[in-house]
């Protein structure tokens, strides 16, 4: 059995009621003197009442109430550690458990009291790990007189009367019941747009897309309102037939996320348009206005690189090394060019060649030799072949076949048909998302930028700020000479008219000579000062414009942050799925790779699903919170 290390071990048994007292000689709270003088009050009652130590020291001065909680909680878990113990070596003597599974599930009992500073029972650890089944753990706490039903527990006379009438035995009699708990409600959001990705070229039945059927773009007005968030409720606890609390967990909030074009509304509770035009979310839930960009042709040598804040409708092709920009896209063609957007990407025809990023959806009837990189799912009419793709949803192709290409996607893979005896093995990776963890580390290393750019332009600022600081010196100290000069020069002049109707023609005449020196002193001073304003203006000017960077750097920064902090929401909530569906064959040599689990297949299948089984996370040997060894991960292969 293991050896408790804790220094409350070490404390006296013989006692009960010196452990509070002793607990807090050894925390320091009080002395053995402080103690004995409780005790010898304690012994001498208080009006016929024995008061508890706890609430004399307290009363004496010599804890404050919020000691006096925690000792009581030290206390508590003392006691019950002992009574777990023993509860412990029942178990083992009714091979209920092994020594090795009480001492971990000992173990697991002290770390989570001194994380959580709440005491769970061993038995009640022991059948979370699947080692004692409920009855197994109520019959040790009953021998040990612990079971105590004190909830809303039938009279006596009633059970007396029920067994008398010789009811039959499989008509049980309920003789306790506790409260059920009310559980929590997480917070949702309703959108007042269309937010189906798929609604431009929707799916028909089968698989194919139709792209003629391209429905029609939901349009606002400014300050329409665009999606409402309901707030979460908090759950309400229970309560068990031992008068023992169920608790219920925290309910999940969600965040609404605004891009450009919407804004909050004064109670964060509304997105709310602030422009006319096209409502769009993006696969992680941010709610932007979009103006609509018309190309009746190509993107390529009459119109250029293309970058527009809002949504690109190009009826024809986007040609070999145009680059394009924008919050989403709908195009005929795309043939090796770049393409970066915000928002969903939906092509007419094929991708041939390209580099796609963004953060919705792509739709196409085809995929060969590109690579794109999407937070959303993928929908492909016909194939993928020589193509490498890593997305935060689905690779659909209901319809379809995947060729010679590597494929990551989070929710895993729909197809008819994967590889060939032809062509290069296809590798897939299922329930794990690259691409989040290369957006959000993109979004890092930008927010990082920003900040080393904040920190160059500081260390511009601050010079400015030292030279401005010297000019007000110099401008100041030149000012107040400005000003005992002018005193001085009306004094002269007083003094010489003074001397108008006078003899002294000597004094006048020096009087004369100081004024013009102090004029051509003043003269220079206002030149010189004139030079020290304008570099003043100069040197503010260039302060003000950093400042101005800087507040911009801020506001890309914040803007950074939100958008992280959305994937970051947005991942948590949209669980991996690994699996792979495939309609027709799975040819041999193609790789699966799950979150814990790898299966690479040996022979032509029709039909299957392959999906990845075991735990749901730390690895393919998970040990319990008492010592049992969890299944292990694996691939199953089952037919459709």
């Amino acid at each position: 059995m293991v050896k408790e290390k804790d220094h409350i071990d070490h404390l006296s048994r013989d006692n009960g009621a010196l452990l509070l007292g002793k607990l807090a000689i050894k925390y320091k709270f009080i002395t053995p003197a402080q103690l004995a003088d409780a005790l010898a009050i304690q012994e001498a009652k208080i009006a016929g009442r024995k008061p508890y130590l706890g609430e004399i020291l307290v009363n004496e001065n010599r804890i404050t109430p919020a000691q006096l909680d925690v000792l009581l909680l030290v206390q508590k878990a003392y006691e019950s550690r002992q009574l777990d113990i023993r509860f412990g070596l029942l178990a083992i003597k009714n091979k209920f458990a092994t020594r090795e599974q009480i001492d971990s599930a000992l173990q697991e009992q002290n770390r989570l009291f001194k994380k959580h500073r709440r005491i769970q029972l061993i038995g009640d650890i022991l059948v979370a790990s699947n080692i004692l089944s409920g009855h197994q753990r109520d019959a040790i706490l009953a021998r040990q007189n612990r079971l105590k039903i004190t909830h809303d527990v039938v009279e006596d006379p009633r059970i007396a009367a029920n067994l008398a009438s010789g009811a039959p035995e499989n008509e049980p009699l309920q003789i306790a019941t506790g409260i059920a708990p009310i559980p929590p409600r997480d917070a949702t959001i309703t959108y007042h747009f269309d937010t189906d990705p798929l609604k431009v070229g929707t799916l028909k039945k089968g698989g194919a897309i139709d792209f003629k059927s391209k429905g029609r773009y939901s349009l606002v007005t400014e300050k329409s309102v665009l999606a409402e968030k309901i707030p979460a409720v908090a759950g309400v606890p229970g309560k068990d037939i031992t008068g023992e609390t169920i608790a219920v967990p925290e309910p999940r909030d969600v965040t609404l996320q605004v891009g450009k074009g919407a804004g909050l509304s004064s109670d964060k509770l509304k997105i709310i348009a602030l422009c006319d035009g096209i409502p769009e979310i993006s696969a992680t839930g941010k709610v932007r206005v979009s103006p609509e960009l018309e190309i009746t042709g190509d993107i390529g040598l009459e119109t250029g690189h293309t970058d527009f804040e809002g949504k690109i409708n190009v009826a024809g092709t986007i040609q070999n090394g145009y680059r394009v920009r924008g919050n989403s896209l709908r195009a005929g063609e795309i043939r090796r060019a770049e393409v970066i957007m915000t928002g969903d990407i939906v092509v007419s025809g094929g991708v041939i060649g390209a580099t796609i990023k963004t953060d919705g959806n792509v739709q196409a009837r085809y995929i060969h030799d590109a690579a794109i990189e999407a937070l959303g799912d993928v929908v492909v009419e016909k194939e993928i072949i020589d193509s490498r793709i890593q997305i935060g949803g689905a690779c659909i192709l209901n319809s379809g076949h995947i060729l010679s290409s590597r494929i990551a996607a989070k929710k895993g893979v729909i197809a008819n048909e994967i590889g060939s005896e032809m062509s290069k093995s296809c590798a897939l990776a299922i329930g794990v998302d690259e691409n989040v963890k290369q957006k959000i580390s993109d979004l890092k290393t930008a927010i990082n930028q920003r900040n080393d750019e904040t920190r160059v332009l500081g260390d511009r600022l601050d010079p400015l700020k030292a030279s401005l600081d010297e000019l007000e010196k110099k401008i100041g100290i030149k000012v107040q000479r400005m000003d005992r000069a002018t005193v001085e020069q009306r004094t002269c002049q007083k003094k010489i008219e003074s001397l108008a109707h006078a003899a002294d023609d000597d004094e006048a005449a020096g009087l004369h000579g100081r004024l013009e020196r102090l004029a051509t002193a003043i003269a220079r001073d206002e030149q010189e000062l004139e030079a020290l304003f304008n570099e003043q203006d100069r040197l503010s000017g260039l302060a003000l414009d950093i400042r101005k960077k800087i507040g911009k750097i801020g506001a890309e920064i914040d803007e950074l942050n939100s958008e992280m902090s959305g994937v970051i929401e947005w991942s948590d909530r949209e669980k991996g799925i690994p699996e792979v569906r495939v309609k027709g064959t799975l040819h041999a040599g193609t790789t699966i790779t799950g979150i814990n689990a790898f299966v690479s297949v040996k022979q032509d299948m029709h039909g299957v699903i392959v999906r990845e089984t075991g735990p749901p996370e730390d690895g393919g040997r998970e040990k319990g919170t008492a010592g049992k060894e969890a299944p292990k991960h694996g691939m199953t292969i089952r037919p459709l």
